[in-house]
């Protein structure tokens, strides 16, 4: 099963929701203005921020249970799994847009290629191991650079492709995703919403994804945290839609302890108690849901503060979704 972290409640200019539908708004529709100067140490990453950040659409992240494909007919997640990327894909946290977009604001890459970002004054630095501890992914197997192919790899495209392709559309030339089969339709909407998420276009297969899907194909070991740092990068540069949400939330609780959690059904933004602890181990992993958890008391102006954020951050919708792709989908390929 495959799910968005939230639904969007659109409704006409000037018109209420139905009353029937229960859906928070969308964390960019905040009304307070924000201070962002908690975030920023200099003048120039807030203008950075306003210029190149600030309106940036987020993706909402797709989440998936792959046990639920453990059936007949389903072989795409164990390639997935001998790539180790089930506990990645199973990332469901609460996450907060603007600090997505803080996060984007002040990454940058030292030169022997460490993610680095600087969030509430605190450098930090994510190395090779640290890769296990926030989402189970080795730093090791074949590094790729986004949109080179290498040719020691001698992939043949049109063969590639061939093999995906369903019997009764083959020859027709066809390069999009409802001329997939089965398997191969579900490995590539894992890319498209999971592993290399895109803001549009989904339907479509670049020659890129089919370079990719054939090295899954064929348990070529790749190097994710690596490639998920490229795309890091592709975005940041090319001002394209913000990827990686659940992450971002992961990497921020795993290696500075600030943490989203929930308070009386209500989500907030800051560090239980346990946080502060002085027996917390250093590399123990935070709970993805500390429901009940009570925050740090604070002064009246941190707490004014505090609540200004707190009224953007979303209830997010934890219950999975239906897989875009129908069950009568399913069985109209599975034979193929």
């Amino acid at each position: 099963m495959a799910s968005s972290s939230h639904k969007r409640n659109r409704t006409r200019k000037g018109k209420s929701p139905a009353e029937d539908v229960d859906v928070p708004p969308p964390p960019t529709r905040i009304p307070e203005v924000l201070d962002y100067s908690r975030y920023f140490s200099t003048r120039r990453q807030m203008v950075v921020f306003e210029k190149n950040f600030h309106a940036r659409a987020v993706l909402p992240p797709k989440v998936m249970h792959i046990p639920f494909f453990a059936g007949p007919g389903f072989e795409f997640q164990n390639l997935l799994n001998w790539q180790g990327l089930q506990p990645f894909f199973g990332i469901n946290l609460p996450y907060y847009e603007d600090l997505v977009r803080v996060f984007y604001t002040n990454a940058k890459f030292t030169h022997v290629g460490h993610l680095a970002i600087e969030i509430c004054g605190k450098m930090i630095h994510i190395k090779e191991i640290d890769w296990m501890t926030i989402a189970h992914l080795q730093y090791d197997g074949l590094k790729l650079t986004l949109g080179t192919i290498p040719e020691e790899l001698n992939f043949d495209q049109g063969l590639a492709l061939s093999s995906m392709i369903r019997e009764d559309v083959e020859g027709q030339n066809l390069k999009n995703v409802g001329s997939l089969k089965m398997n191969d339709r579900l490995l590539h909407y894992t890319w498209v919403h999971i592993l290399c998420p895109r803001g549009n276009n989904y339907a479509q297969l670049l020659n890129e994804y089919i370079f990719m899907m054939w090295l899954i194909k064929n348990n070529v070991c790749i190097n994710w945290p690596h490639y998920i740092m490229q795309h890091i990068i592709k975005c940041w540069d090319n001002k394209m839609p913000l990827p990686y949400a659940n992450l971002i939330t992961r990497i921020l609780q795993v290696m500075t302890k600030l943490n989203i959690f929930q308070v009386n059904g209500i989500w907030q933004l800051g560090r239980p108690q346990h946080a502060n602890e002085e027996n917390d181990e250093e590399d123990e992993l935070p709970a993805q849901d500390v429901e009940g958890s009570q925050p740090e008391e604070e002064n009246p102006t941190q707490r004014k503060l505090l609540n200004q954020i707190l009224s953007g951050i979303q209830n997010m919708n934890t219950g999975m979704e239906r897989m875009e792709v129908t069950l009568a989908d399913i069985r109209r390929h599975q034979g193929h």
